[in-house]
């Protein structure tokens, strides 16, 4: 799951469209890390949930895994 989602995520990045994966406006990402309100029926309780249990922290480890 994990593997998809910053998979997916870094798609936009990666053909050049955008520098960081939350600019790109058709992605859920932005809204999981808490940049954008797009997306707003998206729930990413189980991936953030991979990160631990509070939220800050959670963004940090969804953050540093999808952009590292």
């Amino acid at each position: 799951m994990l593997a998809s989602f910053r998979y997916v995520a870094l798609n936009p990045v990666g053909a050049g469209v955008v520098e960081r994966p939350e600019d790109w406006p058709w992605s859920s990402y932005g809204r999981t890390i808490g940049v954008s309100d797009s997306f707003g029926f998206v729930n990413a309780a189980d991936v953030l949930g991979e990160f631990g249990s509070a939220r800050a922290a959670q963004i940090r480890g969804l953050r540093r895994f999808v952009e590292s």
